[in-house]
C-alpha cells in the first residue's frame, strides 16, 4: 500500500538498488532502504524494518539544493546522491558478473522474513 512517511536519515543503514530485474520489461529500478532496529518509522500500529521505492530507468529527477548547483538526471541516481548528502554511506547492488545460477541467469541470495 502507498503511504506517505517521515524517515530521518540516521534510521536509514543501507540502500540496496536493483536495477536489472530479470524478466522486467519496463526497466524497473528497486531501491530498499534498510532501516535501523531501533527506528521508528510506523505504517499504521506496524513497525516498518524496510522502505521500498520504485522507479524506473528512464524516469528524471531535478532537485534544488540548498547552497548547491541542483542535481538533476535519473532518478535513481539523484536519490542515491541526495542520500549520500544525508550522510549515507552504505549502497548495495549486485554484479551481474558475481550473482548468476548455474544456468547463467541473473540471481542474487536473498533471505526473506514473513
Amino acid at each position: 500500500p502507498k503511504a506517505q512517511l517521515r524517515v530521518a536519515a540516521s534510521d536509514i543503514t543501507a540502500v540496496v538498488i536493483l536495477d536489472d530485474i530479470p524478466k522486467d520489461t519496463k526497466g524497473k529500478v528497486l531501491m530498499f532502504l534498510v532501516l535501523t532496529p531501533t527506528s521508528q518509522v510506523m505504517s499504521g500500529k506496524q513497525r516498518l524494518e524496510n522502505l521500498v521505492l520504485q522507479t524506473t530507468a528512464d524516469a528524471l529527477l531535478d532537485v534544488a539544493v540548498v547552497g548547491q548547483e541542483r542535481i538533476s538526471g535519473s532518478a535513481a541516481v539523484v536519490l542515491c546522491q541526495l542520500l549520500g548528502m544525508l550522510g549515507i554511506t552504505s549502497f548495495i547492488s549486485p554484479d551481474p558478473d558475481l550473482y548468476t545460477t548455474v544456468k547463467g541467469k541473473q540471481a542474487m541470495t536473498a533471505v526473506f522474513k514473513v
